[in-house]
């Protein structure tokens, strides 16, 4: 088994278990919120507010909230859209289902904008 059909093997389980065994042809750019459950097991902590390690680079063991970096998630967002054009799904955007690339909606483009700007780069 390959590195390069990794994403691909995880999007696939991802959308059996959240949407009843749906598949790849029939996703929708709502169900890329892969990306959302995907970020949760990242490496980068975004510290809060109120955390004493807030600022500091070194290894944290708080309790906050462990984030992918920006980077990740663009390499993510790109291997989904070649997942998608590998099913024929090679359109742009298309909020009919079924139809254009999920990977390349406003949702997955305001996802990322809102990862860089809050500084998981």
């Amino acid at each position: 088994m390959g590195k390069k059909s990794l994403p691909l093997e995880e999007f696939v389980a991802f959308l059996q278990k959240a949407a009843e065994d749906k598949e790849i042809f029939a996703a929708t750019s709502d169900d890329v919120n892969f990306l959302v459950w995907k970020d949760r097991f990242g490496k980068k902590t975004v510290h809060q507010d109120a955390c004493l390690l807030l600022g500091r680079k070194e290894e944290s063991s708080c309790q906050c909230p462990r984030r992918l970096a920006y980077g990740t998630l663009d390499s993510l967002v790109g291997k989904l859209h070649a997942i998608f054009c590998q099913a024929c799904r090679t359109l742009g955007h298309s909020v009919l289902p079924g139809y254009g690339n999920p990977a390349a909606s406003l949702t997955v483009k305001s996802y990322l904008t809102a990862v860089r700007k809050n500084g998981f780069c």
